[in-house]
């Protein structure tokens, strides 16, 4: 009765211990291919230029700023002109351009980056939008005079039922008024969409601080994070090693770390599928606009056309490994005289 309940502790601490070490070694293998292409692909600048530059983000930003931000700033600095005109839009896009955007936002990356990579003790951004909103003014200007020469003059009662008179949305033009003064006055007035300037210091938190400065830590992370893909391929080795020494022979820990590559060789060359399937999943239960969610894919797009390489090439090289070890221990298995005698 008593060999009915008894239970093989060491067995099964033994078998623990395998499990843990082998989840590690998988985990350890997966996040060298991960931090392998920060290393190669987020950490370096100029392929997050090449990664925008190839995906939809120059060309369908202008819209989304326009729809989701300028209109806001617009509504918050009193500007007289109606951004929901299709003119006026169109005007906006061909001022505020995607050469425009490319240009901004090469910027922001190069001065995101040298504080990075600790060349700075800030990011140094320093965007002017002045003599764009000058443009846009000017364009808006001679826009809203073209449309005072076709308007009507105004009766005496539409004069006094207007609030006041606005030449890009009213029906009417005074008689006093003339196409020119309209053009002036649109062209010479507050009517920017962008802040004139923009530096680090003007993006700030809730309470008024800088952002940068919450992320101070943000370029020591960074460095070692450029250091990790060595420490985790160090790790890796120890952790075979140690699956091999505490194994019952040489062989089975050969076989046990094959295995184990085997196992992560498939999750590393899957990654790329499994990505896909959750940014699908994300993006069409996310409240986005559909250029939003167009930038957003493609950027993931050009993104995984450079990291799936790297996750095939390493999924591939750990299922090479794997077989290797395999055929190694078949080999010594198939002479026992080979076969080392090993710590239990």
């Amino acid at each position: 009765m008593k060999e009915l309940f008894s239970v093989n502790f060491n067995g099964f601490f033994r078998n623990l211990f395998f499990s843990i070490l082998g989840t590690a070694l998988v985990f350890c293998l997966f996040f060298l291919t991960y931090s392998l292409v920060f290393n190669l692909i987020t950490s370096k600048p100029e392929k997050v230029k090449d990664i925008f530059e190839r995906s939809s983000l120059y060309s369908d930003l202008p819209a989304v700023l326009y729809d989701q931000t300028l209109e806001k700033t617009a509504e918050k600095s009193g500007s007289d002109i109606p951004l929901r005109d299709p003119e006026i839009r169109q005007i906006a896009l061909d001022v505020y351009s995607p050469q425009f955007v490319r240009s901004n936002t090469e910027k922001l990356v190069d001065g995101i980056y040298g504080w990075l990579e600790g060349h700075t003790d800030s990011p140094e951004i320093s965007l002017d939008f002045t003599e764009k909103n000058k443009e846009f003014a000017a364009e808006a200007g001679k826009y809203a005079e073209k449309r005072a020469k076709g308007l009507p003059v105004c009766s005496p009662a539409q004069i006094q039922n207007a609030e006041k008179f606005n030449a890009l949305s009213s029906e009417c033009l005074p008689s006093q008024v003339s196409p020119a003064q309209v053009r002036k006055e649109i062209s010479e007035g507050d009517n920017a969409l962008l802040d004139s300037k923009l530096t680090a210091g003007d993006i700030k938190t809730n309470d008024g601080k800088p952002l940068h400065e919450s992320f101070s830590n943000l370029p020591k992370s960074f460095s070692l994070l450029k250091k990790i893909p060595i420490i985790l391929f160090i790790l890796a080795f120890i952790l075979a090693g140690i699956a091999v020494y505490f194994s019952e022979s040489l062989v089975s820990g050969l076989k046990r770390v094959s295995r184990t590559f085997l196992i992560a060789g498939i999750l590393t060359a899957s990654a790329p599928i499994l990505l896909a399937y959750l940014v699908k999943r994300i993006l069409s239960g996310a409240s986005i606009s559909s250029e939003a969610s167009d930038i957003t894919r493609t950027l993931f797009v050009e993104f995984m056309s450079n990291a799936s390489k790297i996750y095939y090439f390493s999924g591939v090289l750990f299922i090479l490994i794997a077989g290797g070890l395999y055929v190694y221990a078949k080999k010594l298995e198939k002479d026992t005289d080979k076969i080392p005698k090993m710590k239990s």
